[in-house]
């Protein structure tokens, strides 16, 4: 599945800006510094779950100026049980500050890593859209493909996007 949305998405940006990095086999055009494996950069989170977590304590704090299980479960459509055991694992690995029955702020790192992942999230988004895809579906779909796809082609998507407004 990831194969097949990369070929469209090369095949969409080829076709409007006629940018031959996206070609399938073609190399690096050399206008960046992303390594050629490289995937989303917010590897010290672990998964796509805690990407998500992380994303979503993000937007709560900067709505209601904090973030509790309660909130982060209804976002993510989980059980606040479920949200306080990641709660654990995000603190264990730096990325949060758990306080039982208060709630959860970001560290600095997983500020950065939150941070990062809603860079691609919204530009992905804006990309879906301009192509003709609803809101709702755009807003679906960029939550899968903002932790498959490479930065280069995040910068590229973003790129895009920017020359077509």
């Amino acid at each position: 599945m990831k194969r097949k949305m990369l070929a469209v998405l090369a095949a969409v940006l080829t076709m409007s800006m006629g940018m031959t990095a996206f070609a399938a086999g073609s190399p690096n055009t050399g206008n960046t510094t992303v390594a050629p494996n490289q995937k989303a950069e917010t590897t010290v989170s672990g998964t796509k779950s805690a990407e998500d977590y992380l994303e979503s304590i993000l937007n709560i704090s900067e709505m209601k100026g904090y973030a509790k299980a309660r909130d982060i479960a209804d976002d993510l459509g989980v059980s606040p049980s479920s949200a306080s055991e990641m709660f654990v694992k995000l603190s264990k690995k730096g990325l949060i500050v758990h306080r039982k029955y208060e709630g959860v702020t970001l560290t600095d790192t997983g500020r950065d890593v939150a941070v990062q992942v809603r860079f691609r999230h919204d530009v992905l988004v804006e990309f879906l859209k301009q192509i003709g895809v609803s809101a709702d579906t755009a807003d679906k779909d960029a939550c899968f493909m903002e932790h498959e796809l490479h930065a280069e082609t995040i910068q590229r998507i973003k790129e895009f996007v920017e020359k077509r407004k």
